[in-house]
């Protein structure tokens, strides 16, 4: 008789190793909700006026972080000035925070970028750039209503190379001439994006004879877009074309007459890449620093 003996091994367990320690860690943020990357956006400051924004720079790894002077190999200009600084020549133990107070107090009406550094011993981030920028705008001026879109399509599938981007827009409340910044781009943020500036048309006599109930049919290919344009008139079909009642030059700039007063303008862009997708939006703007961006709208061509 032969009796079978079983035992249950036991496999020691491995040694714990420590997670090596990352290093001092820069983390750079806004206090503005909307700005948590690498850019403070003012928006519009009227003349003699100063807004500021705090950034927050932080230590994120495991071992102290050295900041260096700040804004000194890339200081800010006017109207951009470093106002209150924590950060510079300070040592932050992993966790600990500081802050840097940026200034805007614009002088004139325009448009205003800039950038600063911020050094640090992070060796995977030695120089950290943050960029700022704003809009001075004439004191008791009111800002342009915001371009309503039309095509493409939030999300639409585009067929070839070219697509024509169109959008209409209310007048300004101050009577103001307005221009428009059309931005088309594959980076999500329009880091890169040169925009395409778009003048106002000037008003026809054909539409200042049109009454509000009037439809427009101008003819090109197949689609055709309903365009709301005011609250009393459900909509207009417009069937995009470059030919009667639209003016274009050899940019792609073009206009179409929709009745008295309305107006949509478009571009058609020729330069895009298959298999991409992008972002756009038009900014309105009224020549006194007022800007109103449209909502952002994407595209994938095919």
């Amino acid at each position: 008789m032969t009796t079978e003996t079983s035992a249950a091994v036991v496999q020691p367990c491995p040694p714990l190793v420590p997670p090596a320690p990352s290093g001092p860690q820069i983390s750079v943020r806004s206090d503005a909700g909307s700005n948590t990357t690498d850019q403070t956006t003012f928006g519009t400051v009227p003349i003699g006026s100063a807004a500021t924004s705090t950034v927050l720079v932080s230590n994120s790894g495991d071992q102290n972080l050295t900041i260096g002077s700040v804004a000194v190999n890339d200081g800010l200009a006017a109207p951009f000035s470093v106002s209150a600084d924590t950060c510079s020549s300070n040592t932050l133990q992993a966790g600990e925070r500081c802050t840097v107070t940026v200034s805007f107090a614009p002088a004139a009406t325009g448009t205003y970028s800039d950038q600063f550094d911020i050094p640090s011993n992070d060796p995977t981030a030695t120089l950290t750039l943050w960029r700022v920028d704003g809009v001075g705008a004439a004191p008791g001026n009111n800002p342009p209503p915001a371009p309503r879109l039309i095509a493409p399509d939030d999300e639409a599938e585009i067929a070839g190379t070219s697509v024509e981007f169109i959008w209409a827009s209310d007048p300004d409340p101050d009577g103001d001439p307005l221009t428009f910044e059309l931005t088309y781009c594959t980076a999500t943020d329009f880091t890169g994006c040169v925009p395409v500036e778009v003048t106002l048309p000037r008003e026809t006599e054909q539409s200042k004879s049109t009454s509000d109930a009037l439809e427009w049919s101008l003819l090109l290919g197949m689609g055709a877009v309903l365009v709301p344009l005011r609250r009393n008139l459900l909509a207009v079909t417009l069937i995009i074309a470059l030919g009667a009642g639209v003016a274009c030059n050899e940019k792609g700039l073009f206009e179409i007459s929709l009745g008295k007063n309305e107006v949509a303008y478009g571009f058609l862009a020729t330069d895009l890449e298959p298999g991409s997708t992008y972002v756009w939006k038009v900014e309105a703007l009224d020549g006194n620093g007022g800007r109103t961006p449209s909502e952002t709208r994407t595209f994938t061509v095919k």
